[in-house]
């Protein structure tokens, strides 16, 4: 069947077209909104308004082109004024100042018990402030001391707490994960840390939200599965492959399907909705004899996509679907020609319609683009060869099955986890029916749990099946050259990136030399791409103090190899560190080529060349005084200096203080002329505090890395921090 006829066909791909448009205008124009513009709103209705006039009288006119302008300008419109609304709502409670209060609150998911607190989502109903109930409606992230109590809570449990609510912050460092924007994205955009004596059971009688009614639900399938006496790392495995439940999922474990190409089965997909449909329909075979029979059937397979999407917390990609699957089965029984694209086109525009923030979610765009990818390419990719012997027809299906999915999704994997499982092929072989089989186990046992002697037996096949498949992963992640890692793609390159894959699949399915000729030049222009980037980074200067808790801690970067120094034994591998500052080290070109050291005396031997310089003597203590790429620093990290007076002060760019620094800016200023004073994020907020006094009655700029992020200097002598 042919491509393009199909999108002609699908009515809803031109309609999510312009809805997506105008949503990602609206976030490109982050700040014009529309609705604080009521004349351009008004110029705009009243042009729709015409159109319509047009269209209604027009009746000698040719008016398809123009009805069809109408539809797209109001869809536009439609998706531009709805994220808009958003935004504005999202800027809004980012600019609220923190505030303490009274509130009611509700537990909505599962708590998750970490080493020393416990993580939930709350809802908060009622607030106490200027001693008046005030109604609210406003989902927050909690965190709490770690006890009995709240250890024991459940979703749906009312709570009254006496707290001081703050924005989430945004990233410490360049290039980290944006909690606050993936927090916001969840309508979350607020949080407050809860010791003990702040709350407590609350006698508050709401009812209970459908979200903490599914956890619940959740929570007792969860406790069915502990009883199969399976270990943290099986257990963990099984919640996340059937119920979506991640929380217990070890990070050696994430890791390992992670570089095997197969972390995906983790996260609930099409794929594993698809498995408890494909179960449901053998099962129910023997009704299709008759017209009520297949409506039975048809009404009790919608119903338990629908109740595993309810359990699972009705995620974006299970919702999809849920919905590509009751539409699928519906047109079926009415013997109505399926158009499968058009089913995904219109569950996608109906699932942005409601949450337009989607467009940016990360699963939402992998999820889509791996079934959009699957009905593209694997049509193309599957009659490369053919087999008349069925079992290896199937092995083969399911190889280019994979492919098309590994294929239109890679511009995305590489943009947001800059890696390349290169055995994902092999793996997927054999993962996705084995997956399948403890799907369909985990159901059965689900089902006779109550029955001792026989959820006994399937809890056995269930421990085997999940220690083989781990094992399976393992040995997949340890086969040489197993990831391609610290890959750097740009969005413009992402985005060339799809549009080669999908120009050269129409190549091969009209074998059109002009397809040829776009997907070569597309190949050219991503090629240009990355060699101006890398350009760039071979000429690159960076000075960075980096926003790492209670840590000291500064890169030098000079072309593609650097340095990076802390007053601790961190290493590379560091959690902490990853999570902070990898890519940005990706970005830059100097992950495999950065140093870890923690002897000032090594980094003078590293940086010393061309342009930088070190100073450093035992008179000075611990501290330093360097010059990189002709700026000149001043590194305190003791008080050995302030017993030292000057007539002629040192002029230098900047003076850098840590935590052991006592705050006695007079003394500093004794010995250095400097542009600005950076506290480092082993200060304590009270140490920056005083220094921050002192530094207004002194006119001494500071900048407070904890706060403010971390310092940056570039090579073209912007100064700039991690945070606007």
């Amino acid at each position: 069947m042919q491509l393009l006829p199909i999108f002609r066909k699908s009515p809803f791909a031109r309609l999510l077209f312009f809805l997506a448009a105008g949503i990602l205008t609206a976030n490109f124009f982050h700040g014009f909104s529309m609705i604080s513009f009521p004349l351009l709103f008004i110029a705009l209705a009243v042009l729709i308004s015409i159109l319509m006039l047009l269209i209604g009288y027009g009746k000698n006119l040719q008016t398809d082109w123009l009805s069809g302008l109408l539809s797209a300008l109001i869809l536009f419109i439609a998706g531009y004024i709805n994220m808009d609304i958003r935004n504005l709502y999202a800027d809004r409670e980012g600019r609220k100042a923190e505030i303490r209060g009274i509130y009611i609150l509700q537990i909505v998911d599962t708590p998750e018990i970490k080493v020393r607190t416990v993580k939930a989502t709350a809802r908060i109903k009622w607030n106490i402030l200027h001693e008046n109930w005030n109604p609210e409606n406003q989902k927050i992230m909690i965190y709490m001391e770690r006890d009995s109590a709240s250890t024991a809570l459940k979703p749906g449990d009312w709570l009254m707490a006496n707290i001081r609510i703050s924005n989430i912050p945004p990233p410490g460092n360049p290039g980290e994960f944006d909690y606050r924007r993936y927090m916001a994205l969840r309508n979350i955009y607020r949080q407050t840390y809860m010791k003990s004596g702040d709350w407590k059971l609350s006698t508050y009688s709401g009812g209970k939200s459908i979200k903490s009614l599914s956890c619940l639900i959740q929570g007792n399938l969860l406790r069915a599965y502990q009883t199969i006496g399976l270990n943290n790392r099986l257990y963990g495995i099984l919640a996340a492959l059937t119920l979506g439940y991640r929380n217990d999922l070890e990070a050696s474990t994430k890791q390992a399907f992670s570089r095997a190409g197969v972390m995906h089965v983790m996260a609930l997909s099409g794929f594993n909705v698809a498995i408890i449909a494909m179960a449901l329909g053998y099962v129910l075979l023997i009704f299709d004899r008759s017209v009520a029979g297949k409506v039975f059937k048809t009404a009790i397979i919608i119903l338990f996509v629908w109740l595993f999407a309810f359990v699972t917390g009705l995620s974006p990609s299970v919702t999809r679907a849920a919905v590509m699957i009751s539409f699928v089965l519906t047109g079926n029984l009415l013997k109505r020609h399926i158009n499968t694209y058009n089913i995904l086109f219109a569950s996608a525009f109906f699932l942005l319609t409601f949450s337009p923030a989607l467009l940016a979610d990360v699963s939402f765009q992998l999820s889509f683009s791996a079934v959009l990818g699957i009905l593209v390419y694997h049509p193309i990719l599957y009659r490369f060869l053919f087999f008349k012997n069925k079992l290896a027809d199937k092995i083969w299906r399911l190889f280019t099955v994979s492919c098309a999915a590994q294929l239109s999704t890679l511009p995305f994997t590489l943009y947001y986890f800059h890696q390349f499982p290169v055995y994902f092929w092999l793996t997927n072989l054999y993962v996705i029916p084995w997956v399948s089989l403890i799907i369909i186990f985990a159901a059965v046992f689900l089902i006779v749990s109550a029955i001792h002697p026989l959820a006994l037996i399937v809890g056995k096949i269930l421990a085997v099946l999940l220690g083989g498949l781990y094992g399976a992963v393992s040995f997949t992640e340890m086969l040489p050259a197993a990831l391609m890692e610290n890959i750097h793609v740009s969005v413009s390159q992402s985005a060339v990136l799809f549009l080669l894959t999908l120009f050269f699949a129409l190549f091969l399915l009209y074998k059109n030399h002009r397809l040829l000729l776009i997907s070569l030049s597309l190949i050219l222009v991503f090629q240009v791409l990355s060699i101006f980037h890398q350009m760039d980074n071979a000429d690159q200067k960076i000075f960075l103090v980096s926003n790492l808790k209670g840590i000291s801690s500064m890169s030098f970067i000079s072309g593609t190899s650097g340095v990076f120094w802390s007053d601790s034994a961190v290493s590379q591998q560091n959690n902490a560190v990853q999570y902070a500052l990898s890519d940005f080290w990706i970005e830059h070109g100097v992950s495999d080529h950065l140093l870890f050291l923690s002897d000032p005396e090594k980094v003078r031997d590293k940086i010393s060349g061309s342009g930088h310089s070190f100073c450093k003597f035992p008179w000075m203590g611990n501290n330093l005084i360097l010059e990189f790429d002709g700026q000149r620093i001043a590194f305190l990290s003791d008080d050995r200096l302030a017993v030292y007076h000057s007539t002629a002060r040192l002029k230098v760019d900047w003076v850098i203080v840590s935590g052991k620094v006592k705050p006695d800016l007079e003394s500093i200023t004794k010995l250095f002329d400097m542009d600005l004073l950076v506290l480092d994020s082993s200060v304590t907020r009270f140490q920056a505090l005083q220094w921050k006094n002192s530094g207004e009655q002194m006119a001494v700029p500071c900048w407070y890395v904890t706060e403010q992020g971390a310092f940056l200097q570039e090579h073209k002598n912007k100064m700039r921090g991690s945070k606007s």
